[in-house]
Formats: C-alpha cells, sequence, structure tokens
C-alpha cells in the first residue's frame, strides 16, 4: 500500500469520497491523488487524518503499522532536555503526538530564532529516534549533512541545543548555529560536542 492508496482505505471506512476529504482539509482537488509522487508535508496528512478520524502514522505507513515508539521531550533555557513519562499527556504537542516512530522535541518558552522565525512551545521538532540510543550516532565528515537542522549535545555545558549545522570547505568539523540567539556557537567534533539526531520535520501550530 502507498499513501494513496491508505487514504482511500480510510475513506472507504468512512464512507468518504477522496474530493469530500479534499474539499474539508482545503486542499485543491485531486492533489491526493499526487501524493504518491510529491511529498505534501505533514500539515495536509494531518487535516486528513482529522478528518478520517485517524493517525498520521495509519495514513503514511498503512493501518496495520507495528508501533515503532517514540518519545515526547521539552528544551528549556538552559539547555535540558526533558522526556515526558507515558501517561503524562503534552498537548503542545498536538498531532505531531500520533507520529510514531521519530522523537519530538518542543522549546518551553518562545523566541524569536538566529533564522528570524518565530518558535513557541507548540513548534514541534521531529528527529530521527535517538531515545536510548548512544550520544553518538553521525559521521560528522560527511557533508551531506550540511544546512541540516540537528541536535547536538555539548559536554562542556552539559546541555542539548536545536539549531543548524555548518561545513565550511577544507574543513572537517563543521560549526552548529543555534536558533536561540542566546545559546553558544560550537564545533561539532564528536568530542566536546557530538551531533545527536537530524531533525525531519518542523511543525507549527496554531
Amino acid at each position: 500500500m502507498n499513501l494513496y492508496d491508505n487514504i482511500v482505505y480510510l475513506a472507504n471506512l468512512k464512507n468518504l469520497t477522496i474530493k469530500e476529504i479534499e474539499f474539508r482539509a482545503g486542499l485543491s482537488n485531486g492533489s491526493i491523488r499526487r501524493w504518491n509522487e510529491i511529498d505534501p508535508g505533514i500539515s495536509k496528512v494531518g487535516a486528513v487524518a482529522n478528518i478520517l478520524g485517524t493517525s498520521v502514522e495509519s495514513i503514511v505507513y498503512g493501518v496495520n503499522t507495528k508501533n515503532q515508539n517514540s518519545a515526547l521531550h521539552t528544551l528549556n533555557h538552559s539547555g535540558t532536555l526533558t522526556r515526558i513519562q507515558s501517561g503524562f499527556p503534552d498537548s503542545s504537542f498536538g498531532i505531531t503526538d500520533f507520529i510514531d516512530g521519530y522523537d519530538k522535541i518542543r522549546y518551553t518558552y518562545n523566541f524569536m530564532s538566529s533564522e528570524k522565525t518565530f518558535i513557541d512551545v507548540k513548534t514541534v521538532f521531529i528527529f530521527d529516534r535517538f531515545t536510548d540510543s548512544s550520544l553518538l550516532q553521525h559521521d560528522m565528515t560527511d557533508i551531506k549533512n550540511n544546512n541540516l537542522i540537528v541536535l547536538v549535545y555539548n559536554y562542556n555545558f552539559n546541555s542539548y541545543h536545536i539549531g543548524r549545522l555548518k561545513y565550511a570547505r577544507g574543513v572537517e568539523s563543521p560549526i552548529f548555529l543555534p536558533f536561540d540567539n542566546l545559546a553558544p556557537n560550537l564545533i561539532v567534533d564528536s568530542k566536546m560536542t557530538v551531533l545527536i539526531s537530524i531533525c525531519r520535520f518542523i511543525v507549527t501550530q496554531s
């Protein structure tokens, strides 16, 4: 099954047509059919999931997908990453709580980022799963990571930070530029600062 087939299957269970779903979700006519070839974005998939009364992962992976696990975290001013224990729901994560197989992080405060975008407590960063894994997971010499949004850990400050990774020509260790202007710029050298995970989506919720 692919994305479109999963939606058709779930729509049939609800006695809905694809055209009706597109209209309710505010999507253009015929757009869902093209989702097998293009990435629709998490917000559009979430809108369709809400209409169908299902989870995002059921649309992406199919209704019989095995639970792949995930974890929710908050990140505060001092760079402390706190995992939210199961059984303690956090409404600020919104629809992203239904996305399985990734770890999610939100800040506990609002701020204007170093890239001039507003980040608030409902902005959710969705990372490759890193919980219960060792700290170092990525090859720091891989220039394909250039300009990606990442999570790093700094041993000197004992803190986690989210920001963008930048490689300079001829320099092996990349520079980390944090989104929070109060956090330090760092050299990610796998000694004092390590790359924990790569961000795959950012969901900004109203």
